[in-house]
């Protein structure tokens, strides 16, 4: 395996993100196969031994980590010290009905790009709250990059790369610096 170690920022503290970035083309199966394929090579590679709680969210007993998968790529999020959620999607054309269950009147957009800004934050802070999609989505405001949810606060980070938006949400409001590690099977 090839792994090249792109940093995004320069690192300065113990709130480190690093980001596995995996695609699943050179994995020989069907499209589900092949994501269920990545990411369990990533959680097998990254993580080791790891549960799931009532709510499905995989955890560890020694870092917080997150999975999420769209178009051709699977991405594994870790942080040592807190709750970390991600969501990754390909940017693509929506419909108006997904965009009314998705946006509130805060939220405006002006292209598919900004779109998918909004819905991976909102999905990757559902994911570090550990329940996953268990509401309509226009009830989160993503006017910033602190997010209040059931009374606590996550920090959010939004990179759009080439037709990709990933969002990675923290719990708690101090900042994180990125590692970002790209991986190619």
């Amino acid at each position: 395996y090839n792994i090249n170690g792109v940093k995004m920022l320069e690192i300065k503290s113990d709130n480190i993100v690093k980001i596995y970035l995996l695609t699943i083309e050179d994995f020989k199966s069907d499209e589900i196969d092949k994501i269920k394929d990545a990411s369990s090579f990533l959680k097998q590679k990254y993580i080791g031994k790891y549960t799931v709680d009532e709510f499905n969210k995989p955890i560890s007993d020694t870092i917080f980590f997150n999975v999420s998968h769209s178009g051709k790529f699977v991405v594994l999020a870790t942080s040592s010290s807190r709750n970390i959620g991600v969501d990754i999607e390909l940017i693509r054309p929506i419909n108006d009905k997904l965009k009314q269950y998705i946006l509130n009147n805060e939220e405006e957009i002006n292209s598919d790009i900004d779109f998918f800004k909004i819905y991976t934050k909102k999905e990757a802070v559902l994911k570090c709250g550990g329940k996953g999609i268990d509401r309509r989505l226009e009830q989160i405001n993503t006017s910033n990059n602190i997010i209040e949810l059931d009374n606590k606060q996550y920090r959010c980070l939004t990179i759009v790369k080439d037709e990709y938006v990933l969002s990675i949400a923290l719990d708690g409001v101090e900042e994180f610096d990125i590692e970002q590690i790209i991986i190619n099977k």
